[in-house]
């Protein structure tokens, strides 16, 4: 650190500048500053402009018996890569360390009378500078003076006006070493209206708001200020980080942003966002990786949208948690618009499981637009049991399945293949053997729980599952299926010839259906799953399946026939047991998959939204 002898102006480097005692000078540049350079020379030096701010600030700090002074025209050696990084890391603890901060507003009007001078403080330009801003917080004693260097009140007189001005809070003006408790998103809000000359120094003169370091990489432009939210996330569990949005591009195609915001001017509406204290509410852990923002928690969910809470509140006043609105992606979520999300209960909105879930860092034009069209790229799943069995269907792959919106997302990819693992079962029902002939209204008979309602069955002579004490009851199935079975869909790309002879291309999904006891290749394909991985298995089925004539030839039915389970005489279901769905011993069942084209966006040909729809009914 290089300091001004007050007395001598003699400039001399300090290694400890907590071992001394200096005054400081906050200003705004303006042409003809002394540069470092130039200060070498004191005779050249007076003939600037700017040496008149180097002098006053000197006979200001030997007025109040200060031995040196600190001016940041020249005292930083911007020649110096390593110097001037140096000096930006260490700016906010300089100005705290000083024994006085005197605010020089070269703009501030003389002021006959104190109303005047109040009135016409807003406007000077050191509240809209970036680099101010600290200077503000971090000193703790601070004059402020007039463009005639006339003393015009200090940090504590003047301190209701400085807070109404910047919208920093009075307890930081009060005392910085609260900063550490307020809110990310509220620190920010006190940039969101201040410029700087150079876009990157948006982002280095915030550095001590948020007690980071980083290297100094001039020529990285809006990166700078992305980088500092990276830094802020490795440092802070604090979600608000997200709470940021903007009008500027809703409606014009930016429908899709990513999780960190373009400049500090996205946060200008939470100057008075609060964070929620509630130790009963557990805090996810966050971090940024190469895949963007990644934090594992439970999403709300609201319409075809999930939810991400960041316990925080708009204000005091009201309960309603902040959250922003996401939309699945393939391998990550995106944020939906660049408004936020007040959700009046956080606990009214129904939760996912626990999820790791990856939000991109940012998305720039014009990958909004191509994020769009991949988005319509999907199938949409309806399952129908039309009977009494239990049907679980596991879809495949897991991670392209959006259980919210029940559809599988192709990433726009043309060659997407997916697969339906289905298990039928009936329900468990209680029975106690052994079989017995009699009437259903027989004592031990009819009168067995859940029995007697079975129609065709208790009403009439047959056999009938007694109370027999000698047996305890067990829990079976009365009839299984006895195969698995796998519905695999795909898209199928072709070109046909349009009106004119105009050749287009066309996407068209394609179903299929299996037993696999009947179909060895199939069952053998994805028997390799376990040694291979799925995605080997679908590489494989594509190669079967995935070609026009195969896809008009694919099986989209199956007829299953159910298996009784229960031990009888003859093994078969008794000839009277006549009711339907699993009680019945005569029906037969088909499983049916089909797909269709839904609906065909601009996007291009793989863009269509595609219905698939898996079936499963009694026949008789």
């Amino acid at each position: 650190m290089w300091l001004i002898n007050t007395t001598t102006l003699a400039r001399s480097a300090v290694i400890d500048s907590e071992s001394c005692t200096y005054a400081i000078l906050s200003h705004t540049w303006a042409d003809g500053e002394v540069t470092f350079q130039e200060f070498a020379q004191l005779s050249h030096a007076r003939t600037k402009p700017g040496f008149s701010k180097i002098e006053q600030t000197c006979q200001l700090a030997r007025e109040r018996g200060i031995e040196y002074a600190w001016v940041d025209t020249c005292c930083i050696d911007k020649s110096s890569s390593a110097e001037l990084s140096e000096a930006i890391n260490s700016m906010f603890r300089w100005y705290k360390n000083s024994a006085a901060c005197f605010v020089f507003l070269s703009d501030l009007p003389d002021a006959i009378v104190k109303r005047e001078m109040r009135n016409s403080l807003p406007n000077c330009r050191w509240f809209a500078r970036g680099w101010t801003l600290q200077e503000l917080i971090a000193s703790n004693d601070i004059e402020f003076y007039d463009r005639r260097w006339i003393y015009i009140g200090d940090k504590v007189s003047l301190q209701a006006q400085l807070s109404q001005i910047t919208g920093i809070d009075i307890e930081v003006l009060e005392n910085n070493d609260v900063l550490p408790s307020i809110p990310v998103a509220r620190r920010m809000s006190w940039a969101a209206k201040r410029s700087t000359t150079r876009v990157e120094d948006l982002a280095y003169c915030l550095f001590g708001l948020f007690d980071v370091n980083l290297p100094m990489l001039y020529g990285e432009g809006s990166k700078a200020f992305l980088r500092l939210q990276e830094a802020i996330a490795q440092e802070n569990n604090d979600l608000s980080l997200l709470a940021w949005t903007s009008n500027e591009t809703k409606g014009h195609g930016q429908d899709f942003q990513g999780a960190l915001a373009p400049s500090p001017a996205h946060f200008s509406h939470c100057g008075s966002l609060q964070n929620l204290v509630d130790p009963g509410t557990p805090r996810a852990d966050f971090t940024i990786t190469n895949r963007g923002f990644h934090i594992t928690t439970r999403l709300g969910q609201s319409g075809n949208e999930y939810l991400l809470f960041l316990n925080c509140v708009p204000t005091k006043a009201t309960d309603a948690i902040i959250a922003i609105q996401l939309v699945r992606t393939a391998y990550s979520y995106v944020r939906r618009w660049t408004d936020v999300y007040y959700a009046t209960s956080g606990g009214l909105f129904p939760l996912t499981e626990v999820t790791p879930v990856y939000i991109p860092k940012v998305i720039s034009q014009p990958e909004p637009l191509a994020l769009k069209a991949k988005l319509t790229r999907r199938f949409d799943l309806q399952i129908k049991n039309e009977s009494d069995f239990q049907f679980d269907v596991r879809k495949r792959p897991e991670h392209l399945w959006d259980s919210l919106t029940n559809r599988f997302i192709t990433d726009g990819y043309e060659k997407i293949m997916g697969l339906l693992e289905i298990d039928i079962r009936s329900s468990e029902i209680l029975v106690g053997p052994p079989l017995v002939q009699g009437y259903g209204q027989q004592p031990g008979y009819g009168q067995h729980p859940g029995y007697s309602q079975y129609p065709g069955y208790s009403q009439q002579p047959g056999y009938g599952y007694g109370l027999n004490r000698n047996y305890p009851p067990m829990v079976e199935e009365t009839f299984v299926f006895n195969s698995s079975y796998v519905a695999v869909f795909g898209l199928d790309t072709y070109r046909c010839v349009k009106e004119r002879g105009i050749i287009d291309t066309l996407v068209e999904p394609w179903t299929a259906v299996y037993q696999l006891k009947d179909d060895k290749q199939i069952s053998d394909i994805l028997s390799e799953e376990k040694s291979h991985g799925l995605a080997y298995v679908l590489a494989q089925l594509r190669k079967v399946l995935n070609s026009r004539a195969a896809a008009r030839s694919l099986p989209g039915a199956l007829t299953i026939t159910p298996v009784w389970t229960i031990d009888t005489p003859d093994g078969r279901p008794p000839a009277d047991f006549m009711g339907s769905g699993q009680f019945s011993s005569k029906s037969n069942y088909q499983l049916i998959f089909s797909g269709r084209v839904k609906e065909r966006e601009e996007f291009g040909p793989a863009s269509g939204m595609y219905d698939l729809v898996l079936s499963f009914a009694e026949t008789g």
